[in-house]
């Protein structure tokens, strides 16, 4: 099982204004542990941390984006629809201790909140956390198949029928964009791919 970068988090806090938060890193640490999770875990967080690095986006910097990423999925429950708003208080919460003002509080609240993918982003630094979050769909086929079985695995108590019929709507959802990924480089790289991966899910889903 995958574990988060401690120095990494140590870091972070420092540049966010933060105390070196171990609580909370032990807390993030074992929320992403829950048995429950298949997908939503430490190696999804680390993943997105890989993306952001190797990014040329002109927030990729911007601590508070990173800040965001973190707990992004911090609380993961399947029987909620309030994950990312639960998540992100806990975000704001946590900076609050800083030196961060309302505004960084606020700012990383919408970060979160975009990742819920409801809408296209508009603003950049929200474009560039929600490509990095989608980046699983422009994965090689085979490592989309893993990730389609871990998040059916994730809502193992959604009956056949039911599950198929949501599922095919969200990866609809995004086929039906213009675009599925907001940046340039997210989508010379990812869009190709995730598009074949979702269209042939949808076809496997509606079997």
């Amino acid at each position: 099982m995958a574990s988060l970068d401690h120095m990494r988090w140590r870091n972070l806090c420092g540049r966010v204004g933060l105390g070196e938060e171990e609580d909370t890193f032990s807390r993030l640490q074992s929320k992403y542990e829950q048995r429950h999770r298949k997908y939503h875990n430490a190696r999804h967080i680390n993943d997105c941390l890989a993306y952001l690095d190797a990014s040329r986006h002109s927030e990729m910097d911007n601590p508070l984006v990173e800040y965001a990423l973190w707990f992004h999925d911090a609380i993961f429950n399947t029987f909620s629809s309030k994950n990312e708003e639960r998540s992100a208080e806990w975000a704001a919460m946590t900076l609050r201790r800083g030196s961060a003002g309302p505004e960084a509080c606020k700012f990383v609240r919408s970060l979160i909140m975009a990742t819920r993918h409801g809408e296209v982003p508009t603003e950049p630094p929200h474009r560039l956390i929600v490509d990095i979050d989608l980046c699983i769909l422009g994965v090689p086929s085979d490592r989309f198949a893993e990730f389609e079985d871990k998040i059916r695995q994730e809502y193992w108590w959604v009956p056949g029928k039911a599950y198929r019929r949501k599922r095919m709507a969200v990866l609809r959802s995004f086929l039906d964009r213009p675009s599925i990924y907001s940046t340039k480089e997210f989508r010379e790289r990812f869009e190709e791919q995730a598009r074949a991966n979702l269209r042939r899910s949808v076809e496997e889903l509606g079997r």
